[in-house]
């Protein structure tokens, strides 16, 4: 009877809180996201994660709290792993954007660093019985059965998820594709090792663990990456060194213990040598990273700023490499990408956490295994196959041992990603469980119930960690939820156009959380997009129309200034507060200077980015596009002055020229820039220098012969310059390339013909813009002037007014456009 109560009583220990909520991290982790947010996969993990982590920390510091024993992973660990996470606390705290740093979805923000420390702690202190440790391998090895189901399916084009992100090969739950490869490879090694280690008496359970690893190596074989390879090279030498010092042990000359192990290093070494040679039968799932040198030249140069001992701040190599990105890289297709890490995770971290932080995790992972390594040599030569219950602890021990080699390598290879992490620490904290459990390593066993003074310093330092972890539990659903209303409003709006509703979402998560930039952003673009619709309304009167302009206008550049404020090494901020001030031109007097102020922020930021020079000098344009209009407006009126005509045409001409300036400096950077050869085309075109315009706008055309509209600008130029020959030829280009639905074209190249007296030709593209055009007042005044013999534009009053070319930002000096 008592011994029926102590196996109830054991069972319910094996499932208390903090081991069910390993149990659900183990196997749910690789494969957990939502659609509440804008991005699936990273916060959703991060919510996830987080909150199982946090409320097992608080769980297991109560229990101290009222038990006051604990046992915890060997001294020099559990002290290294606490150094690891104060010195990335102090990079948070030290920041250059410490907005960003604490609570980012980037694998190397204090709050991720925070779980996987506490990961590591929780897999010694939680997982004290064999059967705990046991289970947890099974829902271990559950979860990666799961996740490689869904991203096999994912890879060969079968979406069982109904969302539209999730439609497409590249997407997995893990992260990315090769990041899923890592931790696959990671369980494939945990398997075989295991394998390798025990003798496994039951068939079932035997060939089920078999064609779990036939399955997890077929997948690979198809992910096929060289790094990947070599992790999987990396542990199976681990292994073999177990196995060699037990063979050694017990003097056991056979080779059969490293058959598994050498058959491992063997086809790893293959794959390795052979590489892309080897046909897959899955889509192309290549990945954009940086290159090795570039990351270490980016680190380099942000250490040299004095910030070698705390680097720039978790999360903040994307800052790095905006303002240290090579030139070379503007000539690649990825000149438009903002890299968020570098080459590998540890290279990323060089400069984002500091190298004291870098080097105290290379310590810790060297001391981890140097610790376990010793231990399994010991739990090998004292156990055999037939001792299963320790012989199946020590098979546990060495598959975690080789999960942790498996990631720690991906650290070296492979960018940083939250679920190898994650699964690094917990392996290694498993390990070194199962171990203790042998007696083969030495953990920490406190007991302040016997030393007072010690339980109230210990019971004051648990409580102000509980504190602390309340506090992070509520900052993260405070942010989660940011982040819900954040997707609806920009679902929402994108679904409905309804932006009144789309701002309120909007402002129900600055309301919610009002320190992320992110969000500070989009609310400003919401609201730019709002003034426009203010302006164009026809439902309000010109009073509403005032006052509703100006408060959407306060609106958008308070919450662009905030995010300035808030987070002003980010680029994209600064961009944002002169898109804002870009829109007010025309509206608000010293909108085009403050526009430039922004841009130039931004450029300090970021000075090899093409895209900046040319935003400066559409604001340039569009300055001018507003002179333009007061001189019309000047010039048609009684009061006409040619004083202050004069002035409007000199600042014109100087905002022009200011264009041109930085055009050509984008041009500098990126030689190949079609957007801003484009632009300065349409710039010395508004300057009177046709010539030049049409120099630039033949090189665009010879790149885009099939382009309609480039055919088209080309034609018209020709046409402003009186080379009427040339003009026809590109706008019945135009007009062909465009399937013959081409109504401007057909409009110039019926003026064209009147110019070349080919009248007959002229009357049939007017005839055919009548009835594609029934009613048009200016087609049929040029069509009764041409049939009566008379010039085409004959006492016709053209449109007087100008849509602006694409890319352009205005084009007033452009011919004018009727259709």
């Amino acid at each position: 009877m008592q011994k029926e109560q102590n196996s109830k009583l054991k069972s319910k220990k094996s499932w208390t809180f903090d081991k069910m909520a390993l149990y659900a991290l183990v196997f749910l982790m690789p494969t957990f996201f939502l659609t509440a947010t804008l991005s699936p996969v990273g916060i959703n993990k991060q919510l996830f994660a987080g909150t199982l982590l946090i409320a097992l920390l608080i769980y297991v510091l109560a229990k101290f709290l009222a038990s006051g024993k604990i046992t915890l992973p060997p001294k020099h660990l559990s002290i290294t792993a606490l150094a690891v996470f104060i010195a990335v606390l102090l990079a948070g705290l030290f920041s250059q954007a410490r907005s960003i740093s604490f609570f980012s979805t980037t694998p190397d923000s204090v709050f991720w660093v925070g779980t996987y420390v506490v990961a590591f702690f929780a897999g010694v202190v939680s997982l004290r019985s064999v059967k705990s440790i046991k289970t947890l391998s099974v829902f271990y090895l559950a979860g990666m059965v799961l996740v490689s189901v869904i991203s096999v399916l994912q890879l060969v084009g079968i979406f069982i998820f109904p969302f539209s992100f999730s439609k497409d090969v590249g997407f997995n739950p893990v992260g990315s594709v090769f990041a899923f490869g890592f931790l696959l490879a990671a369980a494939l090694v945990a398997v075989l090792t295991f394998l390798n280690t025990v003798r496994v008496d039951n068939k079932k359970v035997r060939v089920i663990l078999w064609t779990t690893a036939l399955f997890f190596t077929l997948i690979l074989l198809q992910i096929n990456l060289w790094s990947i390879w070599l992790a999987i090279a990396i542990a199976a030498v681990l292994t073999v060194l177990v196995a060699g010092s037990k063979m050694v042990a017990k003097k056991d000359a056979t080779l059969k213990p490293l058959f598994i192990p050498f058959g491992m290093i063997m086809i790893s070494l293959f794959f390795i040598i052979v590489g892309a040679q080897f046909p897959t039968f899955i889509a192309n799932t290549a990945e954009v990273g940086l290159s090795l040198d570039r990351t270490v030249d980016i680190a380099g140069k942000s250490m040299s700023a004095g910030r070698w001992a705390v680097g720039t701040g978790p999360g903040t190599f994307a800052y790095n490499y905006s303002l240290h990105r090579p030139l070379e890289i503007n000539q690649t297709d990825f000149w438009g990408v903002r890299f968020g890490q570098g080459h590998s995770a540890l290279s990323t971290y060089i400069s984002t956490l500091g190298i004291p932080a870098v080097l105290l995790v290379l310590i810790f992972l060297g001391m981890f295994f140097v610790s376990s390594l010793k231990g399994s040599f010991y739990a090998s030569r004292l156990t055999s196959k037939k001792d299963s219950k320790d012989n199946f602890l020590n098979g546990i021990a060495l598959g975690a041992i080789g999960v942790a080699a498996v990631l720690a390598a991906a650290m070296f290879v492979y960018k940083g990603n939250v679920v190898l992490h994650l699964f690094l620490f917990m392996a290694m904290g498993v390990a070194l469980s199962s171990l203790i459990k042998l007696g083969a390593v030495a953990g920490i066993k406190l007991d302040m119930t016997k030393k007072p003074q010690v339980m109230i310093i210990s019971s004051l330092a648990a409580l102000l960690v509980i504190s602390g972890a309340f506090g992070g539990l509520y900052i993260l659903g405070q942010r989660y939820v940011a982040q819900v209303y954040l997707a609806q409003a920009v679902k929402n709006y994108q679904e409905n156009q309804d932006l009144n509703q789309a701002i309120d979402k909007l402002q129900r998560a600055l309301d919610t959380n009002s320190s992320d930039d992110s969000i500070l952003r989009v609310t400003s673009q919401a609201l730019v997009l709002r003034l426009g619709e203010i302006i164009n309304s026809e439902d309000l009167t010109e009073q509403e129309i005032s006052t509703q302009f100006e408060n959407t206008l306060r609106a958008a550049v308070s919450v662009s200034t905030k995010a300035t404020k808030l987070n002003p090494k980010d680029v994209q901020n600064w961009e944002q507060l002169g898109v804002v001030y870009g829109n007010l031109i025309g509206f608000v007097d010293g909108a085009a200077e403050l526009a430039v102020n922004a841009y130039e922020e931004a450029r300090v930021l970021d000075p090899n980015n093409p895209s900046l020079p040319l935003a400066v000098a559409r604001v340039y344009l569009t300055n001018a596009y507003v002179l333009q209009n007061q001189l019309s407006a000047l010039t048609q009126g009684q009061d006409s002055s040619v004083q202050l005509e004069q002035e409007l045409v000199n600042k014109r001409t100087a905002s022009l020229n200011r264009s041109v300036e930085y055009i050509e400096e984008a041009l500098r950077l990126k030689p190949d820039y079609i957007s801003a050869s484009f632009l300065l085309a349409s710039a010395y075109q508004r300057l009177g220098e046709l010539d030049k315009a049409i120099i630039e706008t033949e090189q665009l055309a010879r790149i885009a012969p099939r382009d309609p509209n480039m055919a088209f600008q080309l034609g018209l130029l020709y046409y402003q310059n009186d080379e009427f020959e040339k003009a026809v030829v590109e706008l019945e280009r135009s007009i062909s390339l465009a399937s013959d639905q081409f109504a401007n074209a057909r409009y110039y190249l019926g003026l064209t013909y009147n110019q070349l007296n080919r009248g007959e030709d002229a009357i049939r593209q007017f005839e055919r813009l009548s009835q594609d055009n029934p009613g048009n007042q200016l087609v049929e005044r040029i069509l009764n002037n041409l049939r009566s013999g008379r010039g085409a534009l004959e006492d016709v009053l053209q449109p007087d007014t100008t849509p602006p070319i694409e890319d352009t930002g205005g084009a007033e000096d452009e011919p004018p456009l009727p259709f």
